[in-house]
């Protein structure tokens, strides 16, 4: 009898664990969803997809300081990930696997490999030099 009785415990304490973890995603959530955190995130891969798309179609060399008409203290608190083909932002705060993370695609060229994590830069440097574009925070550079 005595197992039955323990294993009921150890069967209530995982529900409420699982319920308390919800509770608390849920609630992140909603606030993320419920202010312009997420708007802006979207907004920021969106821009970021569109300028690495330009670069790959424009000929020479280019640099681009991103943001450029808004205060570097608004654009701290968000990490930036590119992989070959996507833009990813999400808040620094909560990591690489933030539950409302923006990401916005971009075409990229064949050979080039721009994957990067940029943790919580001050402005987004992007350098386009031949085909190869390298992203990197104001005053350090973080390549992949």
């Amino acid at each position: 009898m005595k197992g039955k009785k323990s294993a009921l415990v150890l069967k209530a304490l995982a529900v409420s664990l699982l319920c308390v973890f919800l509770y608390v995603a849920f609630v992140q959530a909603g606030r993320a969803f419920g202010s312009q955190d997420k708007f802006f995130k979207i907004a920021l891969a969106r821009d970021v997809a569109i300028s690495m798309d330009a670069l790959y179609a424009l000929p020479g060399d280019a640099y681009i300081e991103y943001p450029v008409d808004m205060n570097p203290a608004d654009f701290r608190g968000y990490g930036i990930k590119v992989t070959p083909n996507k833009v990813e932002v999400f808040s620094s705060d909560i990591g690489e696997h933030d539950v409302t993370a923006a990401t916005y695609d971009f075409t990229g060229v064949e050979g080039s490999d721009p994957s990067v994590v940029i943790p919580n830069p001050d402005k987004l440097i992007i350098k386009k030099g031949g085909n190869n574009i390298i992203l990197m925070g104001e005053n350090e550079a973080v390549t992949g």
